[in-house]
């Protein structure tokens, strides 16, 4: 008889749960996500990250597309799948959404909501979510013949010279290496590979940057938001020169 190794008595799962509700960085309702879509519908800020995902797709026996959190859906609309499905919550994303692949099939809601299969889902920067198991899950049983992915690789959506300057204390969110851990759970193989790409974006004003930082974690005190002008009259470079995604693709 083979016995488990110590690895069988970790489960990922309830780590990333415990994790997730520790962390200081929490999910956004689909209100807010209304509030940044103008910003999601901008190609040029974006082009290079989607070029970079499709790149890595394996279109070939796939004739129908989930683009599950789909944003304003530039992913879908410069695939090569005619027969698509988009899905978000906020309202204000699908109204770019429905612009930019006008004959897709529309789905406002989450993971409860989707009602069908797809040869291919795609997933882009959109599983901040409480229970990760849960929703790889629903996306895999939604999934024919591939899931892509992609998770973030650091700890933190707020660069780390910002967190010094405030002083901030802040609790780590889960990274990519929890997702990789629960599909093992979950009895899925899987392949990883990296996205990355230079950063195109950047603070034209205090404002947006104050706004940036309280987006990611939580409106900021008097004493936290002098400093934080401080930082950014006497330091430009306060955004990193590249960011970088973990893909998984699961094949089914």
């Amino acid at each position: 008889m083979l016995k488990a190794n110590n690895l069988s008595k970790i489960s990922f799962k309830n780590l990333y749960i415990e994790q997730k509700n520790l962390s200081d960085f929490k999910s956004k309702n689909a209100s807010e996500w209304d509030k940044k879509a103008q910003s999601f519908n901008d190609y040029a800020k974006h082009e290079a990250y989607v070029r970079e995902f499709l790149k890595q797709v394996d279109f070939s026996g796939c004739d129908s597309l989930l683009d599950f959190a789909c944003g304003s859906a530039f992913l879908a609309k410069h695939s090569l799948i005619n027969n698509i499905t988009l899905c978000d919550f906020s309202p204000k994303m699908l109204e770019f959404a429905k612009i930019n692949c006008p004959n897709a099939r529309i789905i406002q809601g989450s993971y409860g909501d989707l009602d069908g299969s797809w040869d291919l889902v795609f997933a882009s920067r959109c599983l901040d979510v409480n229970d990760l198991a849960k929703a790889l899950q629903i996306l895999l049983n939604c999934t024919k013949k591939r899931l892509y992915f992609t998770y973030k690789i650091d700890n933190s959506y707020i660069h780390e010279k910002i967190i010094n300057a405030l002083d901030l204390d802040i609790i780590a969110t889960p990274n990519y290496i929890y997702a990789a851990n629960i599909l093992n759970e979950l009895g899925y193989f899987f392949t990883l590979n990296k996205i990355t790409i230079k950063n195109q974006n950047y603070y034209k004003t205090y404002e947006d940057l104050q706004k940036s930082v309280e987006f990611s974690y939580k409106k900021l005190n008097d004493i936290q938001i002098e400093k934080l002008k401080n930082l950014y009259e006497n330091d430009k470079d306060l955004i990193k020169q590249e960011l970088s995604w973990a893909l998984f693709c699961v094949e089914k």
